[in-house]
């Protein structure tokens, strides 16, 4: 359905804080246009005209351009208090409401605690805002708790087809049957201090359930060929799509995906055909399957030329107690992805891909269940920190370039660093793997550094993975040791000293690109020629 003109204008919600209101210029009340971009090339703008997101790559944002030494992680700055907040609850078929075909759209300062009537599955029917064709979206301080269990609400916001797209400081929680934030076909998205959390309560047979949620937010910009196998066919929903061009999702908190009964695939930040821009200082925790999916689950799947040439920078987030985290692509691309500056901790990477290139560079991956996972959902922990740190799929074409790390592995039972599974030829994956300047600290723990499903394949030690495939020759393997970190039951993973000057290239300090470009660690510290430590933290 369509609003009226008259509740379109001005739509007052009782109970709401701030302004109670849901203000909604209609294509008569259009915004002034924007004022023309600078140099540096600002795009989205505040109301005050300061740009939120810089559409260049080495800026991004102000969060991104500031000093980080006392930057919060995204879990601070994206964490909000349920039990402080004035809520008003709300009847789905009664309040959702779609806008359509405007110039703006502007939704502020709502705060609702959602049900449903009706227990029937509808995409757009049971999406509480659905807004389709407008030039300009903005949400800012709204809060919703979908409270039915049985997953009535399909998303809180289903967006086809927009010029820009704003979400800043909102939290989202409770089970929906898809993305809590579902962004379809849009040029331009900035995401910040948005909260993804999972509920607990009592379903209506009266069982208790913990961390129950839908998947957090989806830039969905379509994969070739996906329905009717014509490459050519996007395969989107949105009648006035966008083509891809930059996002920032920033400052972020995704937790707690842990009862999902209905089973899918709920990952916390899933991007089909990423766009240039960040995905920066965000925090994903305890975030499971078989019931959740993935972390993060970035992968180019569009052919298109000119979407070709976009590269995705990663940067500065913490992906704790996660399932794993992915990268697909599934047909010929030319664009990458740089994972930089991460804190990895009991969570593992699934690659498959048939082209597009994945580079890690300075991140710190940690498996230790004993240190980092309580007793309650070690068993679901065990699933991003056991067994292997890399499992590659199937493979064609790509590049994955894996330099300058640090990795610890101290959690008990057979542990491979790579793996590869029968989906994954055997040569595709020495074609496809660069890995060289790390230190793997997993001593004498590994039972087999490459081992394949396929019988009689494989690499039993690190030197016979050196010798038989000429990776890793400037790597180091080490037993791993708490008393690198400055305090490692504690999570801080600065390095006292820098044990392996020698260890790290230095290719990326002065990379021609500077998407590319690595200049300091997760804490803002320079990296330079005479202080480059592998991992994410230089150090101190």
């Amino acid at each position: 359905m369509s609003l009226s003109m008259d509740r379109r204008r001005f739509l007052t919600v009782a109970g709401a804080t701030g302004a109670g209101a849901l203000l909604l210029p209609t294509a008569a009340m259009a915004a002034e246009p924007a004022p023309p971009s600078e140099p540096l090339g600002p795009l989205l703008r505040g109301e005050d005209g300061r740009p939120l997101m810089f559409k260049k790559h080495g800026l991004y944002s102000h969060d991104y351009k500031r000093s980080w030494h006392d930057l919060p992680t995204g879990d601070v700055l994206a964490a909000h208090d349920p039990g402080t907040i004035e809520w008003t609850d709300v009847i789905g078929e009664e309040f959702r409401q779609e806008f359509h075909d405007q110039d703006e759209v502007v939704i502020r300062d709502l705060n609702l605690r959602l049900r449903w009537n009706t227990s029937n599955v509808a995409k757009w029917d049971k999406s509480l805002f659905y807004i389709s064709n407008v030039k300009r979206i903005v949400v800012e301080n709204v809060n919703i708790e979908s409270l039915d269990p049985d997953f009535r609400t399909w998303s809180d916001f289903l967006i086809e087809g927009a010029d820009e797209v704003i979400f800043r400081n909102c939290y989202f929680a409770g089970a929906t049957r898809s993305y809590h934030l579902r962004i379809e076909a849009v040029a331009n998205v900035f995401v910040d201090r948005v909260e993804i959390a999972g509920l607990d309560g009592v379903d209506g047979d009266g069982v208790p359930y913990r961390g129950r949620t839908g998947a957090g937010i989806w830039l969905e910009n379509g994969q070739s060929g996906r329905e009717d196998g014509d490459p050519n066919n996007p395969s989107l929903s949105a009648e006035h799509p966008r083509d891809p061009q930059w996002a920032v999702i920033q400052n972020c908190y995704f937790h707690n995906g842990i009862d999902v009964p209905i089973g899918g695939n709920r990952d916390a930040l899933l991007a089909h055909h990423y766009p240039d821009g960040a995905v920066f200082n965000n925090v994903v925790r305890n975030w499971f399957r078989d019931d959740m999916d993935a972390g993060f689950d970035l992968g180019a799947r569009r052919k298109e030329d000119f979407l070709q040439g976009k590269t995705m920078r990663v940067e500065r987030n913490i992906l704790e107690n996660v399932s794993f985290y992915k990268n697909p692509a599934f047909l010929e691309t030319d664009c990458r992805l740089l994972w930089t500056n991460n804190l990895l901790i009991n969570t593992k990477l699934d690659f498959y891909a048939s082209d597009q290139e994945v580079n890690h560079i300075h991140n710190t991956y940690i498996q230790d269940l004993d240190a980092f996972a309580s007793d309650d959902i070690r068993s679901l922990a065990a699933r991003g920190a056991t067994s292997y740190h890399w499992k590659f799929g199937a493979t064609g074409g790509c590049t994955f370039n894996l330099e300058n790390g640090l990795t610890v592995f101290r959690t008990g039972g057979g542990f491979s660093p790579w793996y590869a599974n029968t989906s994954s030829d055997p040569e595709k994956v020495i074609e496809t793997a660069r890995p060289d300047h790390m230190v793997y600290g997993v001593g004498g723990m590994h039972s087999q550094w490459l081992k394949h499903d396929v019988a009689g394949w494989g690499y039993d030690t690190f030197e016979d993975w050196q010798a038989g495939t000429g990776f890793d020759a400037s790597s180091v393997v080490e037993d791993p040791q708490t008393e690198w970190f400055v305090d490692y039951a504690g999570k801080d993973f600065r390095l006292v000293e820098n044990l392996w000057p020698d260890v790290p290239s230095h290719d990326y300090l002065h990379h021609p690109e500077i998407a590319m470009r690595i200049t300091r660690d997760f804490n803002g510290r320079p990296r330079t020629m005479g202080n480059l430590a592998p991992g994410a933290f230089n150090a101190i």
